[in-house]
Order: C-alpha cells, then sequence, then structure tokens
C-alpha cells in the first residue's frame, strides 16, 4: 500500500520539522513519524510531507518528500492531519482526515467545508469526544483509533518502592489552562503543602501565570522551565510525583498523559476534552471538575504515599499503553475495509 501523510497548516503552508530527530517535534509530527516508520516496517511504501526536504530524504523507512514533489506521485491512500484542503492536488483515491486537532471554531469550519465537501475524506478519530464534537465532518467511513506508545518507552520504568518528592509536572501547551493550575497551586497547593514545587515546561504568557512576576511564583515554587526535549521531560516524568493536566475543549486526545503513565506517573486532571477517557479516576490519577477541586485532588496525591502507590502501579497497566506496532495493525484493517468498499486499494 502506498501511503502518504500530509502535515498541511491552518493558513495553507506546510511544516517543516527535522524529521530525522523526535526530539524537537511536536506531539502531531512526533504520532505521524511513529505511525508512519511501524506502517512501513509492515512492508507498506509510506511517504510524509515536509517543507523543504531534499531530494530523497528519508527517516528509517520513510521517504520524506517536499509538498511539490509529492504531488507529482501516486498514492493508495492519503492522510491528512486535521485539513481537507490539505488534499488539493493529491493523486490519491482514498482520503482519510486524522482528527488531531480538527479545530471546533466557527471560523476554521468555514475555512476548510467546501475542501470537506469536495474531497469526501474519511475519519480517524482519537477519542469518542472528538468523534462526539465533530458534527461539521462529514459522517464517511470514521473510526476511533488511539495513539501508540514507542517501544523505548514502554516498560522502561519498573514499579517504584519509594514515593518520590512532592514535584508536579504542567507540560501542556500553556493555552490549555494552564492559569487555572497556577491559580489552584497558589489559592490551595502552596499553602497546604508549601514544599511541593510545580515545573512548567512549557512557553507562558503572563496571562497563562495568572499575571504573577517571576518573584511572585518563585515564593510559590512554580519554576518555569520552558521547552524541553522529548527524553529530557521523559526522565522528569520518570522521577515526579504527578502531572497536572486540566484540559481544553480542542484536547482530542492528551498523549502527555499516556506517556506519564508509561513512566508510572499518575495525572490530575479537570476532565476537560478527552482527558476523561485518558484518566482512569481513583486507579491512574484523579478527574476533578472545578479549580478548588483540582488543588484538593493535587495536595492528595502529592502528600498521600498509599495512595500515590496505587495509583503509581496503575498507570504501569493502563489500557493505553499499546505499542505503535498495534495501532498500525489496526490502521492497516481499517485501510483495507475502506479500500475494499471503495475498491481503491491494491
Amino acid at each position: 500500500m502506498r501511503i502518504l501523510f500530509l502535515n498541511k497548516m491552518r493558513d495553507g503552508g506546510f511544516r517543516a520539522f527535522d524529521y530525522a530527530s523526535l526530539e524537537g517535534m511536536r506531539g502531531g509530527e512526533r504520532t505521524v513519524m511513529y505511525l508512519a516508520d511501524a506502517l512501513a516496517r509492515r512492508g507498506h511504501a509510506v511517504t510524509v510531507s515536509c517543507a523543504g526536504a531534499p531530494a530523497g530524504a528519508s527517516a528509517g523507512g520513510v521517504a520524506v518528500a517536499d509538498p511539490t514533489a509529492v504531488m507529482a506521485t501516486d498514492f493508495d491512500v492519503a492522510v491528512s492531519n486535521n485539513f481537507a484542503h490539505a488534499f488539493d492536488g493529491i493523486r490519491a483515491p482514498l482520503k482519510v482526515i486524522w482528527t488531531h486537532n480538527p479545530g471546533f471554531s466557527r471560523a476554521h469550519i468555514r475555512a476548510d467545508l467546501i475542501a470537506k465537501l469536495r474531497h469526501r475524506p474519511y475519519l480517524v478519530h482519537l477519542s469518542r469526544y472528538t468523534e462526539r464534537r465533530s458534527w461539521f465532518l462529514p459522517r464517511r467511513g470514521q473510526t476511533v483509533i488511539r495513539h501508540g506508545m514507542p517501544a523505548d518507552l514502554l516498560g522502561r520504568f519498573g514499579a517504584r518502592e519509594k514515593t518520590p518528592p512532592p514535584v508536579a509536572v504542567f507540560a501542556s501547551y500553556a493555552g490549555r489552562n494552564l492559569r487555572k493550575v497556577v491559580e489552584a497551586w497558589r489559592d490551595v497547593v502552596h499553602r497546604r503543602v508549601p514544599a511541593a514545587r510545580l515545573v512548567v515546561t512549557s512557553e507562558a504568557a503572563p496571562k497563562h501565570l495568572a499575571h504573577m512576576t517571576q518573584a511572585q511564583l518563585a515564593a510559590i515554587n512554580i519554576e518555569l522551565a520552558g521547552t524541553l526535549p522529548w527524553t529530557q521531560l521523559m526522565q522528569l516524568f520518570g522521577t515526579a510525583r504527578l502531572l497536572v493536566a486540566p484540559g481544553h475543549f480542542q484536547e482530542t486526545y492528551n498523549l502527555l498523559s499516556i506517556e506519564a503513565a508509561a513512566c508510572g506517573l499518575p495525572t490530575v486532571t479537570m476532565g476537560i476534552g478527552a482527558l476523561r477517557e485518558r484518566v482512569i479516576h481513583d486507579e491512574t490519577g484523579q478527574i476533578a471538575p472545578t479549580r478548588k477541586a483540582l488543588g484538593e485532588a493535587l495536595v492528595k496525591v502529592l502528600t498521600d504515599d498509599a495512595l500515590w502507590l496505587r495509583y503509581h502501579r496503575g498507570c504501569l497497566v493502563h489500557p493505553d499503553l499499546v505499542s505503535w506496532e498495534q495501532r498500525a495493525l489496526e490502521w492497516e484493517r481499517y485501510l483495507d475495509a475502506i479500500g475494499r468498499s471503495g475498491g481503491a486499494i491494491r
């Protein structure tokens, strides 16, 4: 099967990224490369579009090609992250939108509506939440296939015998409710657990930090670490006490919470978006729907050692800890099924 992955942005341009290294990639690009590699190892001819890629570029068994080059090639399947207009000029009988972040705003819907009607793509959702929210997408052959996990992360961390120090990590985009975390930390957590520390590993503007100064943040043990390479972030997950991820209405999966689970790190969330599907309440963390409840849940997991150890062990057997090889098999079966229905895949 000849499969093309398209990484087109909302403004119409294609993404450029360092395809030779996963370290600096955003979550969407990383998952594309993981899946592309797994499909290539299953014998498929897989190409990923990347702005500025030189002729003949590759990453492992995956070809990496400039967007203009892929328009001159025939494929059996084209898979786009979110946008149907990425299919313009692409020669592939089957077109699939992988709804990493389909955009739920009216402006986004209008901007891509004509392309969706023209290409009539099939849909692969990451969660039931996205499936429910994507009412504006064509209901053609849709399914849910969750993300996989890289082989070098599965099984890397064993069960810990001792509880870690009270360190919480926020690693999502700052716009995904970091402010609620900062306010809960200031108003509840620091007052109850003054030794606890919150490490923020994302770039944050003043509005995301409740307009607190650096000195004010330091006074309540909030550390702004900036964006970390993926390997370094996983090492932090392996030593911290919990991940705090409130969620957001555009949160369609939250891979970080499952990567945290692979490291044995429980997640405390408000359950917004798909987080309610990623965190198993009182087994791999806690779902606390209000800011006050979020603060109370953070205090509990930061201070209750027996509870933390139970969540820690629950994380290591989380049902979403499935390899990309298994997810590639699910994709292969899905593509075969829609190919048979459309008679397009050889």
